[in-house]
């Protein structure tokens, strides 16, 4: 090659390669499930006029019931795109955003990295495995526990020997102090929010989820409040009669209800309508 061509080469090929490829800025640089995302894209010249990006909610091969992640705008500039994305899923995700570059189709080349809230070393009931024989703490905690049981016993028949011995009438009138359960205070707060002439559905699937998680802490004995959402419907796949189907209409129910930008407004007549269908798909 002539020492002109190489010239005109570093003049005019060198420059175009570098400055040819688009500028991708993705906010925030550290990315959770649930959060929302800010990503744009700026062309060195004007927006190419058959620019293709994606819309709505998305879905990816390994999970194609439930969308992965969902655009929720999209805004064009003279040279820029940008769009406002929550994802639903941890991965790593590239944009299907895509131009003509010169007779080819060219792509975003950036990756997005959502990472997940759970650590994945939260154990489950059956995961702790019990004592295999009484020793150390536990041993102590056994003698503890009989001493204390003796001592009840010992004390409710001192008691009982007593009220014999005084052989006294006592006229007094006991009267037990109600005690409301909170689930069943939710419930009656449920209730009375159906009453209302509107009712704002977030804060009502909001109040339903936390229903559900104290009545089936109530029928399972086992505390479920601090379970999030996916916790706990896992938890009822195997413990209970809900079926695989209503399991993945609730979740999704409950991701777009609670943790979407949505602010709507029921009638008391559409609440309860929605009260009474998720009342039977929830088993309640």
């Amino acid at each position: 090659m002539k020492r002109k061509d190489l010239i005109l080469l570093m003049l005019y090929a060198i420059p175009s390669m570098i400055f040819s490829s688009p500028k991708e800025n993705v906010h925030p640089n550290e990315i959770f499930v649930g959060d929302k995302v800010d990503y744009e894209i700026t062309f060195h010249s004007s927006l190419p006029n058959d620019l293709s990006f994606p819309e709505g909610e998305m879905y990816v091969e390994t999970s194609p019931d439930l969308p992965s992640y969902k655009i929720l705008s999209a805004t064009k500039t003279s040279n820029s795109l940008r769009l406002t994305i929550r994802f639903y899923e941890a991965g790593n995700y590239s944009l299907p955003i895509t131009w003509e570059d010169n007779g080819s189709i060219a792509s975003a080349q950036t990756i997005i990295k959502v990472k997940s809230q759970l650590t994945g070393e939260e154990k489950d009931f059956e995961d702790i495995e019990p004592p295999i024989s009484f020793s150390g703490p536990y041993l102590l905690r056994l003698i503890f526990f009989l001493f204390l049981l003796f001592l009840i016993f010992y004390l409710a028949y001192a008691f009982y020997l007593y009220r014999r011995k005084s052989g006294k009438i006592m006229n007094a009138t006991w009267e037990e102090i109600p005690f409301l359960e909170e689930r069943l205070a939710k419930l009656y707060l449920i209730e009375g929010i159906l009453q209302s002439e509107t009712v704002h559905l977030k804060d009502f699937v909001y109040l339903i989820s936390s229903y559900c998680k104290e009545e089936y802490s109530y029928r399972l004995s086992h505390n479920l409040l601090a379970f999030t959402d996916e916790e706990f419907l896992a938890y009822l796949y195997d413990r209970s009669s809900l079926t695989d189907h209503k399991l993945r209409e609730i979740r999704f129910f409950f991701r777009e209800s609670k943790y979407t930008d949505k602010n709507e407004t029921l009638t008391g007549e559409e609440a309860k309508r929605l009260w009474t269908e998720w009342k039977d798909k929830l088993g309640l």
